[in-house]
């Protein structure tokens, strides 16, 4: 019986969100205590304190929460450079966890690269309280057709995706362009090409190549 007044008193949704400003965090991003320091011209600056209760078994901050820190902050920077109530959507992404956080404040800063077909690239990077390093993130946001560009021209210039030397991750490239796309291990992938917007759904044989192999375009 009170299993059953609980899931009648859970409202499940369809939920009604009024963001306080466009450049704010919606509520589950103010659940992790996310914090918007700084986002314009298509750059952001985001905090997130790791409080108890983003922990995961074993102590360490949740490896969810760090990501949701890290898109969230592409994600302002993406609104840093279109008009209030655009739409747009994390279409894939991909971290790279490089350090445990045990303590601390974390920062995220990010910056995004406009691509063509309305596709946006963005790239951030998450810093525990001493400044180091402990996840690079990529990612790629499509915009609607209702959303216009503000202002491009400090966001055209090229970025690197973010990869770090561990001898363990795979390189990727993307089976129709060739362009390198980032480093892991999957067994499959099904994402868009944030080169060519193509639609990449294959295993790992056709997504891992060498330097050396021959890559011939569609």
């Amino acid at each position: 019986m009170k299993n059953k007044i609980e899931k009648e008193s859970l409202f499940t949704g369809p939920h009604e969100v009024k963001l306080k400003e466009w450049i704010s965090c919606a509520p589950f991003e103010e659940l992790l205590g996310i914090k918007i320091i700084e986002a314009k011209d298509g750059h952001s600056h985001l905090t997130m304190p790791f409080v108890f209760k983003l922990a995961q078994g074993k102590g360490l901050a949740h490896g969810g929460a760090v990501v949701t820190l890290a898109d969230t902050t592409v994600a302002m920077a993406v609104k840093s450079i279109v008009p209030p109530d655009s739409r747009f959507g994390t279409i894939s992404l991909n971290s790279e966890f490089l350090a445990p956080v045990t303590k601390g404040i974390l920062t995220a800063k990010a910056k995004i690269k406009l691509l063509e077909n309305r596709m946006i690239q963005g790239v951030a990077t998450v810093f525990n309280e001493d400044n180091m390093e402990v996840m690079k993130f990529s990612s790629l946001f499509k915009l609607g057709k209702d959303a216009e560009i503000m202002n491009d021209s400090k966001i055209t210039e090229p970025i690197i995706p973010p990869m770090h030397s561990n001898p363990n991750l795979k390189e990727y490239r993307c089976p129709h362009c060739g362009k390198f796309l980032f480093k892991g291990n999957v067994k499959k992938l099904n994402m868009v090409c944030q080169y060519c917007s193509k639609m990449i759904n294959t295993g790992e044989d056709e997504l891992c190549r060498t330097d050396n192999e021959e890559i011939t375009n569609d």
